[in-house]
């Protein structure tokens, strides 16, 4: 009889540098004031609440920008293969 492993659990790989920052997204706030409009990136998680202007101590809305993301092949709508 084979005897059983005890610990098949076996630590993550990382890939991270040593010393780098833990991966969170970036992103862009926008102040809700007409007159100030500034606009700056923070590396925070989705869940936390936007942080004030800079500028003027304001509130911010997160910005939605532009995505690499391209469906490729045939199949989607674009290509017409639907």
């Amino acid at each position: 009889m084979k005897p059983l492993r005890k610990n098949l659990r076996r630590e993550p790989k990382t890939t991270q540098k040593e010393g780098a920052v833990n991966a969170m997204p970036m992103y862009v706030f926008k102040c809700k004031k007409e007159e100030c409009g500034e606009t700056h990136n923070k590396i925070q998680k989705y869940e936390d609440a936007p942080p004030p202007c800079p500028k003027c101590q304001g509130e911010t809305e997160r910005v939605l920008g532009q995505t690499s993301f391209v469906l490729k092949g045939s199949g989607w709508f674009k290509t017409g293969g639907y």
